[in-house]
């Protein structure tokens, strides 16, 4: 029998899983998160999970209904008779990272915080794509941070970029806490300090 983490059930199709009402709770918070619809019956022991005409089925507290992408009902006695696979579920989730903004400054004006900080230099011409390609580059964000694992944070900046596609529109447009900024005489680059964007990095215990 096949185990999968919760994080990486909505990469599952044609399964099973018998769980508790509790669990099937966390399993719906999980897909919803992973921008998946969740779809249930009025027997709150009974919920299918539909993704790309295959499903996820949820046993609750023994009950076992499960229902295909046509949503008719299957029984333990016919669900032997498909291709779908019993799997058991591993809730053990790891922490996600949240990125959020902090400040614009010069280094000596920055406040500092008791979380983790990413610092990127800017001008008065970084645009958001070059924002989010500093902020992709772990060597020069996360490298130095201890317990910081580089999957979760590039994903936390992915995260940050799509909650603000919106009030962002082009990548090509200047990040507005850079408009402004004074440019630094080519003959004082080496003697004067840059201006940096500063990210705190939050641990989000799912």
């Amino acid at each position: 029998m096949k185990t999968v983490k919760l994080q990486d059930l909505h990469k599952e199709r044609g399964i099973y899983i018998k769980v508790t009402e509790e669990e099937s709770k966390l399993i719906q918070q999980q897909l919803f998160r992973d921008g998946l619809h969740w779809y249930s019956n009025t027997n709150s022991t009974r919920d299918v999970q539909h993704t790309n005409q295959e499903v996820i089925g949820i046993f609750c507290d023994g009950s076992l209904t499960y229902f295909d992408h046509f949503t008719s009902s299957l029984t333990q006695e016919n669900i032997r008779d498909l291709d779908y696979k019993e799997v058991v579920v591993d809730f053990d989730v790891e922490p996600t990272l949240e990125l959020s903004y902090m400040e614009t400054c010069l280094p000596d004006y920055h406040a500092g915080h008791h979380l983790p900080v990413v610092q990127v230099p800017v001008t008065c011409t970084t645009t958001f794509q070059e924002l989010k390609d500093m902020l992709s580059n772990t060597y020069m964000c996360i490298d130095h941070l201890e317990d910081v694992d580089s999957d979760a944070y590039l994903q936390a900046v992915t995260d940050y970029f799509d909650l603000h596609k919106e009030s962002i529109g082009s990548y090509d447009a200047i990040v507005p806490m850079c408009v402004g900024i004074e440019p630094i005489p080519e003959n004082l680059q080496d003697n004067v300090d840059n201006v940096y964007m500063y990210f705190v990095l939050d641990t989000e215990e799912e």
